[in-house]
C-alpha cells in the first residue's frame, strides 16, 4: 500500500508493543504525529491470522459523538463475529475527536421537520480547521498502522460507517478513490447534488438506509444512489424497513461483507 503509506508518513507499529501482532478483540492507541496526544483505535484481529496472510482490512467509521468501540458493541458483536467468519481485520477510528467528522465538507441530509420543513444539513460542525484535518487524516494514520503491521491485503482495503460515520465514507470513498476497493456507507447521505460521483468509478458502493423517517433522510440516499448510477458508479441499495438509522446496518453486516467479497481493488 505505497499510496497509503505516503499519505500516512510519520507513523508506524512499534514492534515493542505488547499487543504487537496480536489476534481477536482490542483496544489500541497511537501517538498522533506532531502532538503528543496518544489517540485509540478498535481492532479486530480474526484467529486465522498468521504472519504469512494476506487477510484483508476494513476500516469502521462512527456516528457523530461515539467512539471508536462503538459500531462494535451494535447489533450483540455482529461486527466481529462476521469478520471472524469470514477472514477479515477490522479497525474502527476515533476520527481525531468524537465530533471529528472525518474531514467531510459535505452537509448530511436529515429527514424534513415535523412542521414541514426542508430536510437540515449537518455540516461539520464547529471544528477547527486543524481539527477537521486531523479527524480526516486519522483514519489514514489508523489504516496504514493496520494494513503495515498485519500485512493486510494490498488490494482489498475497504471503508464503512454509519451516520456521520456514513458521510465520512461517501467523502474520503471519493478523496482517496484509489484506495478502496469497495465503500459502504449507511444513513449517511449528503447533499445529491453537489456530491463529485464521477470520482468513484471504478469504487463499487453498497449503500444503506434504515426507516427513511429517521434521523436521516431515505429521499436524499435514493437520489445519491439514482445520480451514481448515472455517473457509471457500481451500487448495491440496502433498504431495511423498520429499522432506525442507528441499527439499519447491524442488520445487513452479512450482505455488505458479502459485497465486499466479490470486489477486489484493480
Amino acid at each position: 500500500m505505497a499510496g497509503l503509506a505516503a499519505l500516512a508518513a510519520g507513523v508506524a507499529p512499534d514492534p515493542r508493543d505488547p499487543q504487537y501482532q496480536k489476534k481477536g478483540e482490542q483496544r489500541r492507541t497511537y501517538v498522533f504525529p506532531g502532538t503528543e496526544e496518544r489517540i485509540p483505535y478498535h481492532l479486530y484481529v480474526p484467529s486465522k491470522w498468521n504472519k504469512t496472510t494476506k487477510l484483508p482490512l476494513v476500516i469502521v467509521l462512527h456516528g457523530g459523538g461515539q467512539t471508536e468501540d462503538k459500531p462494535f458493541q451494535h447489533g450483540d458483536g455482529i461486527l466481529a463475529k462476521i469478520a471472524e467468519q469470514r477472514g477479515y481485520i477490522l479497525a474502527g477510528v476515533l476520527g481525531y475527536r468524537p465530533y471529528g467528522g472525518y474531514g467531510n465538507p459535505f452537509r448530511i441530509i436529515q429527514v424534513p421537520t415535523a412542521a414541514g420543513g426542508p430536510a437540515k444539513g449537518r455540516g461539520p460542525g464547529a471544528l477547527t480547521p486543524e481539527e477537521r484535518a486531523r479527524s480526516e487524516q486519522d483514519v489514514l494514520y489508523v489504516a496504514a498502522l493496520v494494513a503495515q503491521e498485519y500485512n493486510a491485503d494490498p488490494q482489498r482495503l475497504y471503508l464503512m460507517g454509519n451516520l456521520m460515520g456514513g458521510g465520512g465514507t461517501w467523502y474520503l470513498g471519493e478523496k482517496y478513490p484509489a484506495m478502496w476497493a469497495a465503500i459502504s456507507p449507511s444513513n449517511g447521505p449528503v447533499a445529491p447534488e453537489e456530491y463529485p460521483y464521477d470520482r468513484l468509478k471504478g469504487v463499487p458502493v453498497a449503500v444503506v438506509h434504515g426507516d427513511p423517517n429517521t434521523g436521516t433522510s431515505g429521499d436524499a440516499a435514493l437520489k445519491m444512489v439514482e445520480h451514481a448510477k448515472e455517473h457509471g458508479v457500481e451500487i448495491l441499495w440496502l433498504s431495511v424497513p423498520g429499522a432506525d438509522h442507528l441499527t439499519a446496518w447491524t442488520k445487513v453486516v452479512p450482505q455488505v461483507f458479502d459485497f465486499f467479497d466479490r470486489h477486489t481493488r484493480k
